[in-house]
């Protein structure tokens, strides 16, 4: 008898702590998971806020390629590496944790405003700078994703462009309304 509760009691301790050792396991993971999503957020605000402070999609260009010298490129796209420390490092190093894919386009036909469309995953060999394709991601990869706006003519000083051109083409319109005023006026 004394055998069979010593056996239930080594069994039910052997549950608890498996179930302590989970327990620890998860906690393990999801600060590992915080800890890359709270990066991914770091990383992806910098290159937004980078990308806001230009007047062109060449200089946003610029600014990420000096700012990244390691960075793969390829026609306005860009693939940072990342090693377990968040330190950037080249593309092809063995010790590549996480991958920045920055992808910087224009709008509409006047180019006024610049979209940058970033995705931070975790490291994947097969995805390149030259051959990127946001549907080619998958969701267990995806990290984190962030598509800003920026728009130039507000950035470059050119506020004083616009409200002139807004002030002229309210003249105008006043002038066509008074126009079409004087000469309805005359024929009554």
């Amino acid at each position: 008898m004394f055998l069979m509760e010593l056996l239930i009691a080594i069994l039910f301790f052997s549950v608890a702590s498996a179930v302590c050792v989970q327990i620890f396991v998860k906690s393990h993971i999801t600060t590992q998971n915080a800890a890359a999503l709270n990066d991914a957020v770091i990383n992806c605000e910098s290159i937004a806020d980078l990308s806001a402070s230009t007047s062109s999609l060449e200089e946003a260009g610029t600014l990420i390629g000096e700012l990244y010298p390691e960075a793969d490129v390829a026609d306005h796209t860009y693939l940072i590496a990342y090693d377990q420390n968040d330190a950037v490092v080249s593309t092809d190093d063995p010790e590549v944790s996480y991958m920045q894919i920055i992808r910087l386009s224009l709008s509409d036909p006047d180019a006024s405003m610049l979209i940058t469309d970033q995705y931070y995953l975790a490291a994947d060999p097969s995805i390149s700078a030259a051959d990127f394709d946001p549907e080619a991601i998958s969701d267990a990869n995806l990290i984190y994703s962030l598509q800003t706006e920026h728009h130039f003519a507000l950035h470059s000083g050119d506020i004083d462009r616009l409200i002139d051109r807004n002030s002229s083409l309210s003249a105008d319109t006043n002038t066509n309304s008074n126009t079409n005023t004087n000469s309805e006026g005359r024929d009554s």
